[in-house]
């Protein structure tokens, strides 16, 4: 795909999602594909309650974690139901750059942390993309964008707690971003570089755009689970599924942070300690 040919000046994870994640074989459908429809659903951040200690912490699920897959099929639903009215159809893709797409489409914006940001929306949004039959007779793409108010804004690199948002340089240090490590699993301990005060969220982190002038007027929330002292306990030392009982892995389960079980109790124990 050629929108990421320039593999100049790229770390060894980005590297990773360019030639092993992503997949741009084209798949097999019941149609031919004539376009890409790329849509952007607004989510919010979710809090989770352990008890640990006899007291209730709160912790964040970042906004596009816990409702990625509902938003998907949501968004797929909606486009069918549209779409074959006009006699069209359209299939969910999966492992597409969806953020890429999104802003060479035009529907989106980078922002200086990385991170596409649509308009009047900010940056808590799941990008879908679908296949479809639909004729697209536009074939031009949009330069890649940063905001304009991104151009003397530094909020994001000062709020960031690990240092990987750099004013020399647009890409993202991966190597030392806090969402990196902590999708790791539970194999890989955190840096030692890494404050303690950098923990901020169960998955994933927070920071950049809880700053960022672009998302401050999103406060709202939402509860996604809550963990007896006895399901915290249980959790902690490491989430082998033969010792966890089934509500605890539904809870995680609920959340879709089942691919990330492996580092959720590490993670766990930097926001408690």
């Amino acid at each position: 795909m050629h929108l990421l040919d320039n593999k100049e000046n790229i770390n060894s994870y980005q590297k990773y999602l360019i030639e092993e994640y992503f997949s741009f074989e084209k798949p097999e459908l019941a149609f031919i594909p004539h376009s890409l429809i790329i849509a952007a659903t607004p989510c919010i951040a979710g809090k989770v309650i352990f008890h640990y200690n006899e007291n209730p912490v709160s912790v964040t699920v970042p906004a596009t974690y816990w409702d990625y897959s509902v938003s998907n099929k949501r968004v797929e639903i909606y486009m069918k139901e549209a779409l074959s009215k006009e006699g069209y159809q359209v299939k969910l893709t999966y492992r597409l750059p969806n953020k890429l797409l999104a802003v060479k489409s035009g529907l989106a914006e980078y922002g200086r942390n990385n991170i596409a940001y649509v308009k009047e929306m900010g940056s808590y949004v799941n990008f879908i993309v679908l296949y479809s039959d639909l004729p697209c007779e536009k074939t031009e793409v949009s330069d890649l964008k940063v905001m304009d108010s991104c151009g003397k804004c530094r909020i994001c690199q000062e709020h960031c707690p690990t240092g990987a948002i750099s004013a020399e340089t647009f890409l993202l240090n991966t190597d030392k971003c806090l969402t990196y490590h902590n999708e790791a699993g539970e194999e890989a301990p955190f840096p030692e570089w890494i404050p303690a005060k950098a923990h901020n969220a169960l998955i994933g982190c927070t920071r950049c755009q809880e700053a960022c002038p672009k998302n401050r007027v999103v406060k709202e929330t939402k509860e996604l689970a809550e963990f007896t002292e006895e399901e915290t306990q249980l959790i902690l030392p490491g989430c082998n599924k033969e010792e966890l009982t089934e509500s605890v892995i539904q809870k995680i389960k609920s959340m879709e942070l089942s691919g990330y079980s492996g580092g959720l109790p590490r993670n766990l124990r930097a926001l408690l300690n």
